[in-house]
């Protein structure tokens, strides 16, 4: 007896597991990245952001308010620790890693992130150069130092990478691992409640990243805990943080994307041209790297994209466009499935994201569209090939 399966029912089974990035690896001391939701607290949100700021979801996403099936790992004060996503954070944004110690009588486990009682221990900002605003979108890794002076006991880690494409509209992403921290001192941080750490109106959320072009830039939230019982800001103008960040190669569903999001200003006397996917002008070198691009000088590579300046004749808001990024189609993905539609996906994003805008919103549909129908063609493709099993 044979039983319908429908192409809808295929995509709709599939969809959820595409598109956005998740931290689901935590990464140990000594660099080994664990299985996945090994000690990461596994949400229900799939791989959506959050973005109500009020949401005790800020906490360690959605359904991840305890950790009874998640291991905790063991760790030693001073150690170097982090997170792994399953594939590149290709939205621009800033990263920042967390501590939150679970209340006395309490295990990291059993707590679910409330009171006031988190401190930040690394962050990484924006890449400013002369004239140029960019974020790296090739990272997988990011981790950062737990501080010699922490006292002992069981603590949240939590990752947070926020995507700043559409003005105005932050994403959250959000992961918390479970450790217990050996060998420390007697510090007492400063600690924030999450949420209230932050707010939507904060200028570091709020900003278009686009135009005009931010020449400054302070990672959301409190400052960086020194480990002495102090607290040190990073430089707003330059990607060095106490972090060590990782720009190892893009995982395999986003081979295809550009090493950073890169905005670049260039005179004009004239009213702004429309924005275009492609390269308009020479601008500053796109760095995957955490250094600030050097020169305003060099050829820009493929992903960066010079913005016209504002003029004395007023320019519409425009929207960046993805519509000349390539599309996957369900017959160049047929061999290598659902992931290929991902990758087209994630390059056509990132292109979207480097495209000049001149302060709208970036315009993912064509992306999108182009990802859906894949994805579809896909599924009634393999739909069909399920019937005649069966």
């Amino acid at each position: 007896m044979k039983f319908a399966f429908s192409a809808a029912a295929a995509l709709a089974f599939i969809q959820p597991a595409l598109a956005h990035y998740r931290f689901t690896s935590l990464i140990g001391p000594d660099g080994t990245v664990t299985g996945a939701y090994e000690y990461v607290r596994q949400n229900t949100n799939n791989n959506s952001p959050v973005e109500n700021l009020q949401s005790t979801d800020m906490r360690c996403n959605v359904g991840a308010d305890s950790g009874s099936g998640t291991s905790t790992m063991e760790v030693a004060a001073g150690s170097t620790v982090g997170f792994k996503a399953d594939q590149a954070v290709f939205h621009p944004g800033p990263y920042a890693l967390y501590m939150g110690k679970a209340p006395e009588g309490t295990t990291a486990a059993e707590w679910d992130g409330s009171g006031s009682a988190w401190f930040k221990i690394a962050e990484k900002g924006a890449i400013i150069g002369d004239g140029t605003f960019e974020f790296d979108t090739t990272m997988t890794e990011y981790t950062g130092t737990i501080p010699s002076s922490v006292a002992d006991g069981e603590y949240l880690l939590r990752i947070e990478h926020i995507g700043l494409h559409s003005a105005g509209a932050p994403q959250f992403y959000i992961s918390c691992a479970q450790i217990k921290v050996s060998g420390g001192g007697s510090a007492s941080p400063a600690t924030v409640e999450i949420p209230g750490y932050v707010s939507i109106s904060d200028e570091s959320l709020s900003l278009s990243i686009y135009y005009p072009v931010p020449t400054s830039y302070d990672v959301p939230g409190p400052a960086v805990f020194g480990g002495d019982g102090s607290s040190s800001p990073a430089p707003s103008s330059s990607a060095a943080t106490p972090a060590s960040s990782s720009a190892a190669p893009p995982a395999s569903s986003s081979a295809a994307e550009p090493a950073s999001t890169s905005v670049a200003t260039s005179p004009s006397s004239s009213a702004a041209p429309a924005p275009s996917s492609s390269a308009a002008a020479p601008a500053s070198s796109s760095s995957a790297a955490s250094a600030p691009s050097s020169s305003a000088a060099s050829p820009a590579p493929s992903s960066s994209v010079a913005t016209p300046a504002p003029s004395s004749s007023a320019a519409a808001p425009a929207t960046s466009s993805s519509a000349a990024a390539p599309a996957p189609t369900s017959s160049t993905c047929a061999k290598d499935g659902y992931n290929c539609c991902m990758d087209a996906y994630n390059a056509c994003a990132a292109k979207a994201n480097s495209a000049a805008n001149n302060g709208g919103n970036v315009d993912f549909s064509a992306c999108s569209s182009a990802k859906d129908t894949c994805v579809a063609g896909l599924a009634r493709r393999h739909a069909r090939q399920w019937s005649r099993q069966l």
